[in-house]
């Protein structure tokens, strides 16, 4: 039965991302023996338990140099030993991030880990290079420092599995919320919470209004305060708790199957599955025992089971028919639906051809980005009479690779653009940042194509919608003409899906360069050629390279 796998995965104990970093550690560390032959046996080399026991018993020296000289002899010992040359050697030259993003897309890393992990090892591939982009950025191409911030970190990937057909998801009942399938399985008894789940620091109010912080003191040393303090944390819970059953419940379309495993056979009072069995019982219809023993079922049905007549058997035996001719006609394969449009990723962005004229300006450029992102994303929520002085404290915090020259001219320009009139409604108070976003829109061609992304900047009212991307490039287009067409083929997706989802509005699209913190305004005849050449491209399954001017 195929499975979609789960709904949230910690990146570093998947194990996609547990064989690159086990491959990472024995470019570094070739002599350790215990790491390289983990390393041998990941998808990207693919040798297994008999190979390992031809190499390392009885060698004389180090398990690479075992496989070096075997190499000689076997055509797959050489291949393997020629990649871990060519991966040494790539990692030296290159930071994380550019090393992992050719070894996992031109490499076919990729796809060797999608045939044996299958679909879901995508996702946390994806968010790995993201990890990697972030911390080349944050503190510099090192590949062992890289390797050691994963192999520690707890970050959760929270994958969309809404696009899920014909597969099991195994998810958490948040991570349901909107989603509905024909049958769901409640695999957890739902314990009520009680005072063993209280957090670790209480509100515990006091005389004069205030609430003063405390840990919580055990059930002998409670004082009335205490105890009340407990008792509305708890209340919360419970009512969480209920309102969490509720949703799970709603998500069955046809079918609702309730289970779970306790110690003394019997659900313990306020669980779900205690709470559910209830309710039914007390329902008109009541729960109808099927079966006996470990195989007992309680059945909930508003209408008696139908009973099956045996059919007649005939006098005679009927005379064959004549098999219809499209029997012995060949079955056309039909077409797999293509994949999500994500007009931007860190994965598209390591396959993609280097900006012309950024190379020696890319790191100023990356720096200047990311501080005018942060005071497009910070400035809005400040008052107008104090945003000079906010904006400068962000630029002295946060620009410190920038020249002062520079921090100042970009904090006059973000100013600048934040009062411009016509950008009032994307800067004002409610307008939101950093706004995921999926749904499906319809192609020029009259095909529906998923999209999901992340807009920049959002701006919704009553009868317009406004959506802004930023763009970091060292060197940004000094007019609309020059927008690269891969630029205008995103807002084009995201415009339209804007338009399903608030039909009758006027979207506008706008794409603003951080290095000089110009806006541009896409016309809808530019956005609607994207558009077209998206849908063109559609058939080769990379709308980035379709686009390229």
């Amino acid at each position: 039965m195929p499975v979609a796998g789960r709904d949230r995965l910690t990146l570093a104990e998947h194990p996609a991302v547990e064989d690159l970093v086990v491959l990472g550690r024995a470019l570094l560390l070739p002599d350790d023996d215990l790491t390289l032959a983990t390393a041998l046996k990941t998808p990207l080399i693919d040798l297994d338990d008999d190979d390992l026991l031809h190499l390392a018993p009885g060698r004389k020296g180090s398990l690479r140099a075992a496989m070096q000289e075997a190499a000689t002899g076997e055509p797959r010992y050489a291949a393997a030993e020629a990649k871990l040359v060519h991966w040494t050697r790539e990692a030296g030259r290159c930071g994380p991030f550019r090393f992992f993003a050719d070894l996992l897309g031109p490499g076919g890393g990729r796809n060797l880990a999608l045939a044996r992990l299958g679909a879901e090892a995508g996702d946390a591939l994806d968010a790995f290079l993201n990890a990697a982009l972030d911390h080349e950025r944050r503190y510099g191409p090192s590949l062992a420092g890289f390797l050691q911030h994963i192999a520690g970190s707890a970050a959760d990937v929270k994958r969309d599995l809404s696009a899920s057909a014909g597969e099991v998801r195994v998810m958490t009942v948040h991570g349901s919320k909107g989603l509905e399938a024909k049958i769901v399985i409640l695999a957890d008894l739902g314990v009520e919470p009680g005072a063993r789940r209280l957090p670790k620091i209480l509100a515990v109010p006091t005389p004069s209004g205030d609430h003063l912080p405390l840990w919580p003191p055990a059930s002998a040393e409670d004082v009335g305060a205490t105890v009340a303090a407990k008792a509305a944390v708890v209340a919360q819970m419970v009512e969480e708790h209920h309102r969490l059953l509720y949703v799970a419940m709603t998500r069955a379309e046809d079918r609702l199957i309730v289970c779970g495993a306790q110690a003394k056979g019997e659900a313990p009072p306020g669980s779900w599955y205690a709470m559910i069995e209830q309710g039914l019982m007390l329902s008109e219809a009541g729960l109808i025992q099927l079966g006996e023993g470990d195989e007992t079922v309680l059945r909930f049905m508003v209408s008696a089971p139908s009973s099956v007549e045996e059919p007649a058997l005939p006098e005679s035996e009927p005379a064959p028919s004549a098999m219809p001719p499209w029997l012995a006609r060949r079955v056309v394969r039909e077409a797999e639906p293509l994949p999500p449009l994500k007009p931007s990723s860190a994965l598209t962005a390591a396959d993609a051809e280097e900006r012309p004229g950024d190379g020696p300006f890319l790191a100023e450029a990356a720096a200047a980005g990311r501080l005018a992102h942060l005071l497009l994303q910070v400035l809005p929520g400040v008052p107008e009479s104090r945003r000079l002085t906010a904006a400068e404290a962000l630029a002295q915090a946060r620009g410190g690779a920038l020249r002062p020259d520079r921090r100042a001219s970009m904090v006059a320009d973000a100013l600048q653009l934040l009062a411009a009139p016509a950008l009032a409604g994307l800067f004002a108070a409610d307008a939101l940042a950093e706004v995921p976003v999926a749904g499906s829109i319809r192609m020029p061609d009259g095909e529906l194509r998923a999209v999901s992304g992340r807009i920049d900047r959002l701006a919704v009212t009553p009868d317009s919608v406004v959506v802004a991307d930023f763009k970091t490039t060292a060197r940004p287009p000094q007019k609309v003409d020059a927008v690269p067409l891969t630029t205008i083929a995103q807002l084009a997706a995201y415009a339209a899906l804007m338009r399903e989802i608030y039909p009758g509005r006027a979207v506008r699209a706008l794409a603003i360069y951080t290095a000089s913190l110009t806006c541009f305004e896409l016309d809808a005849g530019r956005l609607d050629a994207a558009l077209a050449a998206l849908a063109g491209a559609a058939g080769t399954g990379s709308a980035e390279g379709a686009l390229k001017p």
